[in-house]
């Protein structure tokens, strides 16, 4: 079968930026993107609408209702260890999103670099050195401290158990989100630097740069408690960043290509050359990704022949690979 859409019904370049893209996140009518020391909105066609200078945005969290957070640079001051928390509701002279400071959260002491929000309505923020805090949203309050024994943490991901798992430069750790307690430790392989929450629960862990070893932690219930299964697994080229798109089909980034990846067949995407840092998919199925050279695409996956595509690389048939 051939799966090769032509270049401009697939991918569309939305902006270049003198500077890289260094975070992405996706809400329920935009999209934001952080780079060093500013905020950018779209709408859902990539239509720039607004944006915020001298707002170091290195790492950004969705939140729940149109909310985000931000934060974290690569430069140390104070700014970059506060966590600014955003609205991008519409004004009342206005239908369209506008990004409006809601507040701010004060307490680390290094730069951030991990967030992840942890619902009801709690954010878990981690710095440099590998401190993490819980944050009741609706007071605004720290509600606990979490050091964690490690250089620092490199990222964080919730588990369809509701449990959370952080990512530092020595372990993979599983976490109570009610008591906050550590239930489970894993030593860290020296090729995973961090963590994509897969539809099924599973999670795939980002190889280092270069490698082709990754490995796919799965949550797995024993005597009532939930575990996570290491299992290592092979990638065909130098995966830098993806999304799973639709169960077990991935879009893929490398220095080089950007491709379509089922854990045994790839199919790439011609004309396509980005080395990304970045990616979120919108809620009408499009793919937003950010690259280190300030690249952003739009990728659109709504057109009936990509379904059909889908559907045989998830069965392994893909001519590509």
């Amino acid at each position: 079968m051939s799966c090769d859409p032509s270049y401009d019904d697939v991918v569309r370049p939305i902006r270049r930026y003198m500077m890289p893209v260094w975070s992405l996140v996706a809400l329920e009518t935009c999209f934001v993107i952080g780079r060093q020391d500013d905020l950018v909105l779209f709408d859902m066609e990539g239509t720039s609408v607004t944006q915020k200078l001298g707002v170091p945005s290195f790492v950004l969290c969705t939140l729940k209702a149109g909310h985000f957070a931000s934060a974290g640079s690569f430069e140390e001051g104070d700014q970059n260890k506060t966590i600014k928390v955003w609205s991008t509701e519409p004004k009342p002279e206005t239908t369209r999103p506008t990004l409006t400071l809601c507040y701010d959260l004060v307490g680390h002491a290094r730069n951030i670099n991990a967030m992840l929000f942890l619902p009801p309505n709690r954010l878990i923020s981690a710095d440099l050195d590998a401190k993490m805090i819980i944050w009741d949203l609706d007071t605004q309050k720290k509600l606990v401290e979490i050091p964690v024994n490690s250089d620092k943490i490199l990222g964080m991901n919730l588990l369809p158990s509701g449990k959370f798992v952080s990512v530092d430069s020595e372990c993979v750790r599983v976490w109570d989100s009610n008591s906050y307690l550590c239930l489970q430790t894993i030593p860290r392989p020296s090729h995973v630097s961090r963590l994509l929450t897969l539809k099924n629960g599973s999670l795939l862990a980002y190889p280092e740069v270069e490698s082709r070893a990754t490995t796919v932690y799965t949550p797995v219930t024993r005597d009532r408690k939930t575990i996570i299964h290491a299992q290592p697994q092979h990638i065909p080229r130098d995966f830098v960043e993806g999304l799973e798109i639709t169960p077990g089909v991935f879009l893929c980034g490398s220095k080089s290509a950007m491709f379509l990846w089922t854990g045994a067949k790839t199919q790439e995407l011609k004309k396509v050359s980005t080395s990304p840092s970045c990616v979120a998919q919108l809620r009408n199925g499009d793919v937003v990704l950010g690259d280190t050279r300030g690249g952003l695409f739009m990728v659109s996956f709504r057109d009936r022949e990509w379904e059909k595509a889908f559907k045989w690389l998830a069965l392994g048939f893909s001519d590509g690979g």
